[in-house]
């Protein structure tokens, strides 16, 4: 994003417990789940507030795309900060699965189904064959 139109390159976003800061940084980009669906917010967003619903919290920064699992909380943006009230998360802060990551589970998820149900099942099962 540029400058040029006073919107700022990245957005200040905390992700705050009643006893912790789970996390407070600079990030490209975020998207939160809401009660109506999901929501990115990027830097220079108008201002919000919304109901969180269960979901991943997730976020790029540092060229990394992290993830932080809350069930419950409050969310309230401005142009250039988004926090996130959580009353309720999972404990531990995940990075996003890679496409890579995504396809050797996929291959391991058609193996594992090969081998249960037998090769001559899973040939049928295969479309346009």
């Amino acid at each position: 994003m540029s400058d040029e139109w006073g919107i700022p390159s990245q957005l200040r976003l905390r992700i705050i417990t009643p006893e912790e800061a789970l996390f407070e940084g600079e990030v490209d980009w975020a998207q939160v789940p809401l009660l109506d669906g999901l929501v990115g917010i990027w830097p220079g967003h108008a201002p919000l507030a919304a109901a969180i619903s269960p979901g991943p919290v997730s976020y790029l920064a540092q060229g990394e795309i992290r993830e932080v699992s809350v069930r419950s909380g409050i969310l309230r943006v401005t142009p250039d900060e988004c926090v996130v009230l959580v009353g309720a998360w999972e404990k531990e802060e995940t990075l996003a699965p890679s496409s890579a990551d995504k396809a050797e589970l996929f291959d391991k998820l058609e193996d594992e189904l090969a081998r249960a149900l037998g090769t001559d099942q899973t040939d049928k099962e295969q479309p346009g064959e």
